[in-house]
């Protein structure tokens, strides 16, 4: 059924208009009046969605994001966040066309309409350290090991042993288990951080020690062992790797002992100093300090 209004004017009905939310089908007229007819209000037009499809590049195994919807209204923005999985980094976004739009985690894409884009990783190198430990204690301080260092997975290294003539090389090690005699090893297939210890033997070397006194005139100086044989009174061979020694200093008549002396550096302020011998040393010589008593 038809619903029309009578407007008292042509004031009115300009009224109504422009204030209305109503359609308007139509004018009547009622002799010299204009009507209104109505109609009913059209449905709005229906919104437009895009669909927008993540792919990661170069599989779906290299990460994941966040952040996506299932559909966006025309130049809605999405914001989306890439992350990596294990030994993959992200590094880039990418449209269907192959054209880089954005170099950041978080893209913030303005939808125009449905299409595809990518996210790139690349594949994270992933390192680990090999390192080498040295015993004796002592023998690291003469004695290297090549080839340690930071090696990518699953490459493969070589660690070498050296060392001068007083030592050779024994073993290698890892975890305490002996892993081969020979000074080069080959480490495969490396999958985590490695710590191989190479063992090494002294050794031994024949040494000689010698006592002196600074003057011969200020006193008189001995070395003796009850383990090694003397050449003189003031030298001792020595054959064994840990060694004990005695050395006897004795001032002359108007002098005093001040201290033994190694490398000009004193040891020992006792006349009578017995002492070991450090592995691994050389020949040494000790000098007795002898002063002038004071009157």
């Amino acid at each position: 059924m038809k619903y029309l209004r009578k407007f008292e004017s042509v004031q009115d009905l300009e009224t109504v208009i422009a204030s209305s939310e109503i359609g308007i089908l139509g004018l009547a007229y009622d002799g010299s009046t204009p009507v209104m007819e109505n109609k009913p209000t059209p449905p709005p037009a229906p919104v437009i969605k895009y669909t927008l499809t993540v792919y990661l590049d170069p599989d779906s195994g290299a990460g994941y994001v966040t952040g996506l919807e299932a559909s966006y209204a025309a130049n809605a923005v999405a914001e989306i966040t890439a992350y990596d999985n294990s030994g993959f980094e992200f590094d880039h976004w990418e449209n269907e066309d192959g054209d880089v739009i954005g170099n950041n985690r978080v893209l913030r894409y303005t939808v125009t309409s449905s299409c595809d884009i990518y996210a790139v990783y690349s594949i994270r190198e992933v390192k680990w350290n090999l390192t080498a430990s040295i015993l004796p204690a002592g023998a690291d301080s003469v004695c290297d090991v090549l080839g340690t260092g930071e090696k990518s997975q699953g490459s493969n290294a070589t660690l070498e042993a050296r060392c001068p003539s007083i030592y050779t090389f024994d073993h290698w090690e890892l975890g305490g288990v002996n892993k081969g005699t020979t000074s080069s090893i080959l480490v495969p297939n490396i999958q985590s951080d490695l710590n191989y210890t190479a063992v090494f033997r002294y050794i031994n070397q024949d040494r000689t020690i010698t006592v002196t006194s600074n003057d011969p005139s200020y006193g008189t100086v001995k070395i003796e062992s009850s383990y090694h044989y003397t050449t003189s009174n003031t030298s001792l061979a020595i054959t064994e790797v840990v060694d004990e020694a005695t050395m006897t200093a004795t001032p002359n008549s108007g002098y005093q002992f001040d201290g033994w002396y190694y490398n000009n550096e004193k040891v020992s302020s006792n006349a009578v100093y017995t002492f070991t011998l450090p592995e691994h040393s050389t020949d040494r010589t000790y000098t007795a300090n002898f002063i002038e008593v004071q009157a």
